[in-house]
């Protein structure tokens, strides 16, 4: 509260310091390895260029630590323009918009950014997972399992974070579509090759976790959706209440079935408006 006081007395007093402030700001942050608050403020100074630098540095690691969230914030800020300059950070943008907006929107930005006909093998890359991926959440199965087993036998690309995430997106297709062997399989591949990627953990253990329900096998099911919130939830949250919503309303849905209602009430509290 003070400090919201402090920065409207700044405001009135002195308007014409601010953007000079919040770039020295993002200076000294990005001096002290701290590139999260950086980005915050070159983008609050009217400093894109070197918002758009400093998220090519660090954009990846937030995608692979499922910061969904503050990624679609931060390149919902960036004029157009600018940002398709930057094909990679494109790509990027497109994966925090379908987990955050839904696949819908996913899908309309995919199509107006341009980069389903990029060369670059990165960019290939993210979007040989982007496509099936979309289909499968707008529940086009059938064409998810075509485009996404041309995918797989694309694979591996220069990029590990989107080859895991097409393993498990078409572990998930797979397993609606009743193979339940080749799920598992792909499932086992995807915890093979998600190296440090907190969000693809999540994302194999919630996958599983649901085929361990199809199976009758709850308390493994509800092991992994702990697990699962678990891995993107940050250390020293000790809640259990900060990761990712998708694995948060899972992990809820377990308790559901052991009648643990304050423990529903908790997360679904946290996870639904996410």
């Amino acid at each position: 509260l003070f400090a919201t006081f402090l920065r409207a007395q700044l405001a009135r007093e002195h308007p014409d310091e601010l953007l000079r402030l919040h770039l020295a700001a993002s200076a000294w942050y990005e001096s002290v390895g701290r590139p999260v608050p950086a980005i915050d403020h070159a983008i609050e100074g009217g400093d894109h260029p070197h918002a758009l630098s400093l998220l090519e540095q660090h954009a990846q690691r937030f995608l692979e630590q499922g910061r969904m969230r503050v990624l679609a914030r931060w390149f919902a800020t960036i004029p157009t323009e600018q940002l398709g300059r930057h094909p990679r950070m494109q790509a990027i943008y497109v994966w925090s918009v379908l987990f955050t907006q839904g696949a819908s929107d996913g899908m309309t930005l995919l199509a107006q950014c341009g980069i389903e006909h990029h060369q670059d093998p990165a960019i290939r890359a993210h979007v040989n997972a982007l496509q099936p991926l979309l289909l499968a959440m707008l529940d086009r199965y059938d064409e998810a399992n075509e485009v996404g087993r041309a995918g797989l036998a694309r694979l591996p690309t220069v990029a590990p974070f989107a080859d895991t995430v097409l393993t498990n997106c078409m572990a998930h297709v797979t397993s609606v579509l009743g193979e339940k062997r080749e799920a598992q399989r792909l499932l086992d591949a995807a915890r093979k090759t998600q190296s440090s990627s907190v969000f693809n953990r999540m994302y194999t253990e919630s996958t599983e976790g649901l085929l361990d329900i199809e199976r009758g096998r709850f308390r493994q099911a509800t092991a992994r959706f702990r697990i699962a919130v678990d891995a993107t939830t940050r250390a020293s949250d000790y809640s259990h209440t900060g990761g990712n919503a998708w694995a948060g309303v899972l992990y809820a849905s377990a308790m559901y079935e052991a009648d643990d209602l304050d423990a529903v009430d908790r997360l679904l509290n946290v996870y639904l408006p996410l």
